[in-house]
């Protein structure tokens, strides 16, 4: 939906870049262009807490230990392996 709405003006717009390269904005790929600039870029930080002798279930146990040991691979390239 956002990138439709870029199109429809003629102003620059500060947009993720997945989300440019989603399938819904095929057509807006092609008519939206990224103008890479490394100061507009953000950056993110995440972290996993989890209380130290609370329960945690077994698939966010699993999620925690993905994001742990593939955590910036995920991130950086929007994929797991």
């Amino acid at each position: 939906m956002i990138p439709s709405m870029i199109m429809q003006t003629e102003l620059l717009s500060f947009i993720s870049r997945r989300n440019l390269e989603t399938d819904n904005a095929q057509s807006a790929s092609k008519q939206l262009k990224e103008v890479p600039v490394e100061e507009f870029r953000m950056k993110r930080h995440y972290n996993v807490i989890n209380v130290k002798k609370g329960y945690l279930p077994p698939v966010a146990k699993r999620l925690r230990e993905i994001l742990i040991k593939e955590g910036r691979n995920i991130f950086e390239s929007g994929k797991t392996n």
